[in-house]
């Protein structure tokens, strides 16, 4: 089983190092949902799958996913193709202020699929990912051990600090920045924006099992010096080479 949407920015090749690493039977606490292509991979894989987000444009187009999935395909078929790049630039701006929650989240699966990038409010128009297969998978999309939470409170501290010592924590497609030009910036409706020294304090507190999933970046070695950190590189394997370096896991076990 496979989500429907496309991998944003190229996507994760940790998958495979995440799954050795959290066994089947698992409870995880997944933050930052978006494509979800880690999280249905790991409920599929049977572990029990808490995948959380922020933004409620995310969480809306997942619930209505889970329950009518055949109506959002119908809808997004209809829309497409996306003929005129100015027509595909008005959706990238105004799709959450259509009225209609259906509506809404076939226009996300529209734009994640025609987005070079697979984000929503940013990227190149191209037609090449929305195809007959993938409104396969999006009428058929039904998954178990999967369940969706919406997080209102934005203390990623007592959010981390209300989980069960048991359960694991993820946070898959993290993106390293200083965030010193966070202030004032603008952000796009469905990327989650996070505070990378907060995050480190965060989890300096928990007794949890905590994963971060983040592309490659040379600060990283520094800033979670006192954590283990695999180096995973463009194929989905291990590597020591920082060169070949993809994507960098780091965990407290």
């Amino acid at each position: 089983m496979r989500s429907p949407l496309k991998e944003a920015n190229g996507g994760s090749k940790a998958l495979h190092t995440v799954k050795s690493l959290i066994p089947a039977g698992s409870i995880v606490n997944s933050f930052g949902l978006f494509d979800g292509n880690i999280e249905v991979d790991l409920a599929f894989n049977q572990r029990f799958v808490i995948a959380r987000t922020s933004k409620y444009v995310i969480y809306e187009f997942w619930h209505t996913l889970l329950h009518d999935p055949m109506t959002v395909a119908q809808i997004a078929q209809s829309l497409f193709p996306v003929k005129q790049e100015a027509i595909f630039n008005i959706l990238q701006e105004n799709w959450p202020k259509y009225k209609d929650p259906h509506l809404r989240s076939a226009i996300f699966f529209l734009l994640n699929r025609c987005s070079d990038t697979g984000l929503l409010s940013a990227g190149q128009m191209t037609n090449e990912s929305f195809n007959a297969l993938a409104l396969t998978m999006l009428k058929n999309f039904k998954i178990d051990n999967f369940y969706l939470l919406f997080d209102q409170d934005e203390d990623l501290s007592h959010l981390l600090s209300e989980i069960p010592v048991e359960e694991y924590i993820i946070f898959p497609g993290l993106n390293f920045s200083f965030n010193l030009l966070d202030h004032g910036k603008i952000r796009s409706f469905e990327t989650t924006p996070v505070n990378h020294a907060e995050l480190k304090k965060a989890i300096d507190t928990l007794e949890h099992k905590i994963l971060l999933i983040y592309r490659y970046h040379p600060r990283l070695f520094s800033l979670y010096k006192d954590y283990e950190t695999m180096m995973i590189d463009k194929y989905g394997q291990e590597t020591t080479n920082k060169d070949k370096c993809y994507e960098v896991i780091v965990a407290n076990f």
